[in-house]
């Protein structure tokens, strides 16, 4: 086991080292404001993200016996049908029981442990599809240390004026949304990449698997996997591989049997008389206006130069996976038009479309430098530059 590791290390060694330092520097905020607090510090962590008291109140729940969690900021109400998915709280709440830890300390656990291994997951997940350390190794470290420069229009200008504007912080340091789903995210990608490349059983059952826990994890990860299967169900149509086509539905309704209890608990969530002003504070409304997001049709672009003008038949197949990962973007963003219910777009741009742009700009860079016949000497200062400017952009926000 020793010689495994060992080569292991070996082989990913720059991979290693990065996902310990992205753990690092996503938790030491955190633990020098314990050292600096000193005698007055109480328990109470940095909220330096969006809703960290929120999913705070939830693990707590967890460790005082509600793992449903249906209401956890009133002593009554905690056996109502759940509003939000348990299971993220759930894994971190019991992890936080079972080794005696506060509810503060586990989520500095997690802090630390989540993007280290979700680095990893990129990291092999990228290797997988492009065959390319270069950019394994950089567009995970741009995803987690630049995603929130790309909030708004205004979040690069205010940030290289000197402040952070709605920047808001690593968002990946963020308890539950997006240390857990983003696991769940990368997961079901890199495991549906192996099926869609060679159709194995093992591959369609773990994204069975995936995709019917994801909806206790995350909606808006549900119904962004939901979309992308539909998608891959019409390519297969088109492709006329009816074979394929019976495995993809086969997915997708096994995953919507594994998500039935989730919707029994909301068909008796909606009957509750407190529904409707429940609706109204997750921005549940009412409306057909279409969503259109730059970075979604920038990314479509890219892919779209790199598959006409690409030689290598690997990356060809994994532009095309990319590129209809990114078309099930644009279509759950839009369901409103159909369904008539608008959900936040942000949900989707912060942890999907985000990490899924950083990853096709660094595989056009790529492309770019391959087809300009660019040395690996100088392909490795560039990518190794872009890696160094992340971290430095990382420690700043």
């Amino acid at each position: 086991m020793f010689s495994t590791l060992k080569s292991f290390f070996k082989k990913h060694w720059p991979a290693v080292i990065l996902a310990v330092l992205i753990g690092l520097v996503s938790v030491l905020p955190q633990i020098m404001f314990v050292f600096k607090a000193g005698d007055s510090y109480r328990g109470i962590n940095i909220a330096a993200t969006d809703a960290e008291d929120f999913y705070a109140s939830r693990i707590r729940d967890v460790y005082d016996g509600h793992y449903l969690i249906g209401n956890s900021f009133l002593q009554s109400g905690k056996n109502l049908p759940f509003i939000a998915p348990f299971l993220p709280e759930l894994i971190i709440g019991s992890v936080g029981r079972f080794s005696h830890l506060t509810v503060s300390s586990i989520i500095n656990v997690f802090r630390f442990l989540c993007p280290a291994a979700l680095f990893l997951l990129l990291y092999f997940f990228l290797l997988k599809l492009f065959g390319r350390k270069s950019l394994a190794l950089s567009a995970p470290a741009l995803i987690f240390f630049l995603s929130s420069l790309l909030n708004s229009s205004r979040s690069i200008f205010y940030f290289f004026a000197g402040g952070l504007a709605d920047n808001n912080f690593l968002y990946y340091s963020r308890p539950v949304h997006p240390e857990i789903s983003s696991l769940f995210l990368f997961g079901f990608l890199s495991v549906f990449y192996s099926f869609f490349l060679n159709g194995k059983k093992i591959f369609g059952w773990l994204s069975l698997i995936f995709f019917g826990i994801s909806v206790y994890i995350y909606p808006y990860l549900w119904l962004f996997l939901a979309a992308l299967l539909g998608v891959f169900l019409i390519w297969a149509a088109v492709k006329k591989n009816w074979p394929r086509f019976k495995q993809l539905l086969m997915i997708l309704l096994g995953g919507l049997a594994l998500s039935f209890f989730y919707f029994i608990n909301y068909f008796a969530a909606i009957k509750h008389f407190s529904y409707p002003g429940v609706v109204l504070s997750y921005n549940l409304i009412s409306t057909h206006q279409q969503v259109i997001s730059g970075l979604i049709l920038v990314s479509l672009g890219l892919l779209a130069i790199m598959y006409f003008y690409g030689r290598e038949e690997k990356i060809k197949k994994a532009v095309v996976f990319l590129g209809l990962a990114v078309i099930s973007l644009l279509v759950v963003l839009n369901q409103q038009l159909i369904t008539g219910y608008w959900l936040q777009p942000g949900h989707f741009h912060w942890y999907i479309t985000k990490p899924l742009f950083f990853i096709t700009a660094v595989l056009f860079l790529v492309f770019a430098l391959e087809r300009l016949k660019a040395s690996g000497v100088f392909k490795n200062i560039f990518f190794g530059s872009l890696i160094v400017l992340a971290f430095g952009c990382g420690i700043l926000i």
